[in-house]
């Protein structure tokens, strides 16, 4: 990479163990590849960056060597945090050599796998910001989007150690985006012709209970960053959460669900207040970062609910752009090494 910044290649084995024995042995015969996981590293030279990012893709979207260039070295570059992007379960290397696509087998009429592969997203999650925090001595946070960001709001409930955690167009109403997520209507097709009625799957999910799951992080170290149009995981269950875990700082970008791609890009460059409230991350404290709370009094628009947020976060004016290109090469091979951080 230029100017300074270095792409590294990790992998290490998932500590998850399914709990369903039945789906234990599918697991480690079907799914061999998804037990390793693998990690994209774009670092800055030593005592650089301020911060970890674990950064947690969308359901479907492959590794390829854009995001490196357009993304991943764009957040290290500008928020000066060093960028570790995980691939989740059946994505990328991860996914079965019979799979279509990134995730197919991730959202499926096979609750039991979806379940299962939330809970190894969470696993993993946890595993590689252990590491990290060992070996930068700095402080590690999780953001995620669409998918990454379910995951990232699943972390915040069982993981003390986070930093700081920003999912970006996500709730945990996991009924909700199994009935109203468009891309998920094959998973809705697949489990009407075995008899589940939608009812059905929201009895199933209450019992699983992951709505109800609140977080282990005081809200200062949580920033939701939400679409205000956004069809696929509706504003109003994003509100709904918001507000369960006592309506911490919030970001509405006035856009689509694919709009927080654009939001992404032009974070530290479109609000210089608010990108830095969240990429440099609350601290272990729990004061809130000046930047933050200026960019909460200058806020000035509604949330789509109808109703204003105290907390949402200042939208700044629109940037300019720069790419840069990240010079590593993807990693191919399957291995049961522990994170060595070399490439």
């Amino acid at each position: 990479m230029r100017r300074g910044l270095s792409c590294h290649a990790l992998r290490f084995e998932s500590a998850h163990q399914p709990l369903c024995p039945v789906f234990d042995r599918r697991h480690r015969e079907e799914y061999v590849a998804n037990q390793t996981v693998h990690v994209r590293w774009v670092r800055h030279p030593t005592g650089d960056a301020r911060a970890t990012l674990i950064f947690l893709h969308s359901w479907m979207q492959p590794w390829t060597p854009f995001e490196d260039r357009l993304l991943l070295e764009h957040l290290a570059r500008k928020l000066r945090v060093d960028v570790a992007r995980m691939a989740l379960p059946y994505h990328g290397h991860r996914k079965p050599q019979d799979s279509l696509y990134d995730g197919e087998y991730f959202w499926t009429a096979d609750l039991v796998r979806t379940f299962e592969a939330i809970r190894q997203s969470v696993i993993d999650v946890r595993t590689l910001l252990g590491w990290l925090e060992a070996q930068t001595q700095r402080e590690v946070g999780v953001c995620g989007i669409s998918l990454g960001g379910m995951i990232t709001l699943a972390t915040a409930c069982v993981e003390p150690r986070a930093s700081f955690v920003v999912p970006v167009a996500a709730h945990l109403d996991l009924a909700a985006i199994m009935e109203e997520a468009s891309l998920l209507k094959r998973m809705r097709t697949d489990l009407r012709a075995r008899g589940w009625s939608g009812a059905d799957v929201e009895s199933y999910v209450q019992r699983v209970g992951l709505n109800d799951w609140t977080p282990v992080l005081p809200r200062e170290r949580i920033f939701f960053v939400a679409g205000r149009y956004d069809r696929f995981l509706r504003p109003d269950r994003v509100i709904e959460i918001w507000r369960r875990w006592g309506e911490p700082a919030i970001d509405w970008y006035p856009g689509g669900h694919l709009g927080m791609f654009r939001y992404l890009r032009g974070t530290s460059r479109a609000s210089p207040r608010s990108s830095r409230a969240w990429a440099s991350g609350p601290r272990r404290s729990g004061r809130r970062p000046a930047e933050l709370s200026r960019a909460r009094r200058a806020a000035s628009r509604d949330d789509p609910s109808g109703s204003r947020p105290g907390s949402s976060a200042a939208r700044g004016s629109r940037p300019r752009s720069r790419s840069r290109r990240c010079g590593a090469r993807r990693d191919r091979r399957a291995g049961s090494a522990r994170p060595s951080g070399t490439s």
